[in-house]
């Protein structure tokens, strides 16, 4: 999740946990610590392009690091208030400021990204896929009532802005299940063979998802996406199509990266790190693309990549970003959310999926 978020919950959770005298200094104590394990955005190689997405909640992400970043942001907190504020001030509890900061990989935890939740015990990248990165619908109430708690000392005000997190949360996971349900029911009723099959929140909402799967109809394997709007009926949405990366038989690969090459080996590492969602980049030949993340739930344009046709088998793969045209896609995720059709797709692109939750309501839209 983005900063603001986990210092947020952090100073939260950490004022709930703490009596009155103490709540200012735990709530500074909880945004620290929760804020903290994010500080790996430092490790950082100018040889090794991956080791920055590698390490990025990895073992500051850990569970059984977490009592380290609690300590940390004790210290921190006590020797701003000995340099701010004099001696005698109360200080924070450091029980609260563990809780504060393992809220920060759980908060990471329910996004898509993937989270070393349990290193050293297991490699597993953990993404619950509930939220997204960015999402202001969770986030501002919580900053509202957290800041309000701050300045009245008040401990109902940051467990209102708690509570709001946890039904946001349910609504979410209610909305994913809805949204994967819909869009197995309407692969179902085309007749495709999914191998397997991802669904996640797009951008900043929890209204329109987008769906990866893939399948070997036409001989070899291929990726597909589509956007799934779960409003009061089901809207599912066609995307974009494109071959997915076989790294084991491509025979092209295999020329550009031999088995046992530095190059090899990174094409692996981006493999593990994207949960092989790999995708051949379609405006950018030679760069493979992690499926998983596009700006528009409708394209296979990904956001960002690795570079391998230009590298020779000794060297590192290229870390790429991908921004361009940006903002056309977020007006096409815009005309998803509030119900018209992507562009380049009319009215009958998109098809009505009935959902079986007992939330689900009768739509008075007519069908598209």
């Amino acid at each position: 999740m983005d900063p603001l978020t986990h210092m947020a919950l952090g100073a939260s959770l950490a004022m709930v946990l703490s009596p009155r005298p103490r709540r200012r200094a735990a709530a500074l104590g909880g945004a620290i610590a929760g804020l903290l394990p994010d500080a790996d955005i430092f490790i950082r190689s100018a040889h090794d392009p991956l080791l920055a997405i590698e390490y990025h909640r990895h073992f500051t992400h850990s569970f059984l690091f977490q009592p380290v970043v609690a300590a940390v942001a004790w210290m921190l907190v006590v020797g701003l208030q000995r340099v701010f504020l004099g001696p005698g001030r109360p200080r924070a509890s450091y029980l609260p400021l563990v809780v504060a900061a393992i809220s920060h990989p759980l908060c990471d935890g329910w996004t898509s990204y993937g989270t070393r939740l349990w290193w050293p015990f297991s490699p597993e990248r953990v993404a619950w896929d509930w939220t997204s990165v960015i999402d202001p619908i969770l986030t501002l109430p919580l900053i509202l009532l957290c800041v309000w708690g701050i300045r009245r000392r008040s401990w109902w005000m940051p467990a209102a802005g708690l509570a709001w997190v946890s039904v946001y949360l349910v609504l979410a996971v209610g909305q994913g299940q809805r949204a994967t349900e819909a869009l197995q029911a309407h692969l179902k009723q085309q007749g495709v063979q999914v191998e397997r099959l991802s669904v996640r929140p797009s951008f900043g909402n929890i209204l329109v998802w987008r769906g990866v799967w893939q399948d070997s109809a036409k001989g070899r394997a291929q990726l597909h996406c589509a956007a799934i709007r779960a409003g009061r009926t089901m809207e599912i949405t066609p995307g974009e199509s494109a071959p997915a990366v076989d790294l084991q038989g491509d025979p092209q690969l295999a020329a550009w990266a031999p088995p046992g090459s530095t190059l090899r080996r990174d094409l692996e590492r981006f493999a593990h790190f994207s949960a092989d969602w790999l995708v051949w980049e379609p405006g950018h030949p030679g760069v493979i693309g992690d499926a998983r993340y596009s700006m528009a739930p409708t394209e296979l344009d990904p956001l960002w990549g690795i570079g391998v046709s230009d590298r020779t088998p000794d060297a590192h793969a290229e870390f790429l970003t991908f921004r361009e045209g940006s903002s056309q896609r977020l007006r096409t995720l815009w005309r998803l959310i509030v119900g018209g059709a992507a562009p380049g797709g009319g009215a009958s692109d998109s098809v009505q999926i009935p959902s079986k939750h007992p939330w689900n309501l009768p739509s008075n839209r007519p069908s598209k």
